[in-house]
């Protein structure tokens, strides 16, 4: 019997339902999912305001931003798959899934969703599952409230490749770059996007399938990993990828 991708969908009102589409039969939509935000500002003011009313029902809904960075510099790859903001999100352990269209369907949402549609623009979406331990993200309320340490170098790698072939690049980076540079690492595990009642679903554009996360105690230990040949010729294993170094915010 062929397997179909797990689906999930909620109405958001009269004429709009929100979904979150499985992208593998094999993957799971209760198992935790993380936010994968990459995007352009067209206002930053506006963009901050919307943050300012948005965070505290994450909180709130147990749901916790994890990483938000802004482009410093541009180091290897494919400039075009740049974007100014990455804002990784992660969303409760028990029905994931469930949690983030109830979040996202919500009034409040509703309400300030124009603000975040005014603020931002080459807008790409997508859920990631997390790869490897992840110590400093077992409890949602801990994450909500850690600063994070930016005297800290933060590189930030997004790569294009099947799911497959995906999860093989990031175990190979992981097994040489070692945990400890590793700040968080995930490869898509499914699609949201949104469709008119009757309608087929449209998923949000997707620029990446997988994003990895290093902090370094040194520009110089950032620029020297990012240009070691070994690193290189893993990432040019994928279909595309870019590395770029982010000022953390979050």
């Amino acid at each position: 019997m062929t397997k179909i991708n797990d689906f999930r969908s909620i109405k958001a009102n009269r004429f709009l339902s929100i979904g979150i589409e499985a992208n593998s039969p094999d993957n799971d939509l209760d198992e935790p999912l993380w936010a994968l935000n990459w995007f352009n500002l067209k206002s930053k003011r506006v963009y901050d305001l919307y943050n300012a009313l948005a965070i505290p029902e994450l909180v709130k809904n147990k749901v916790a931003p994890f990483y938000k960075g802004h482009f410093k510099r541009f180091l290897a790859g494919n400039y075009e798959l740049k974007r100014e903001m990455l804002l990784i999100v992660r969303y409760p352990s028990a029905s994931s899934a469930s949690s983030a269209l109830n979040m996202l369907s919500a009034l409040r949402f509703q309400i300030i969703h124009p603000l975040r549609n005014d603020s931002v623009k080459d807008f790409c979406f997508s859920f990631l599952k997390s790869l490897g331990e992840d110590p400093k993200c077992a409890d949602v309320e801990i994450m909500a409230k850690h600063l994070p340490d930016t005297s800290k170098h933060y590189l930030v790698h997004v790569f294009k490749d099947k799911t497959e072939q995906a999860n093989r690049l990031v175990e190979s980076i992981r097994e040489f770059a070692g945990d400890d540079l590793i700040e968080f690492s995930g490869v898509m595990q499914a699609r949201a996007g949104a469709y008119v009642n009757g309608s087929r679903f449209r998923p949000f554009p997707i620029l990446a399938d997988g994003v990895i996360v290093y902090a370094f105690d040194s520009e110089k230990q950032m620029n020297d990993f990012a240009e070691n040949p070994e690193l290189l010729s893993l990432c040019e294993k994928s279909y595309d990828f870019m590395l770029a170094e982010f000022d953390r915010q979050i």
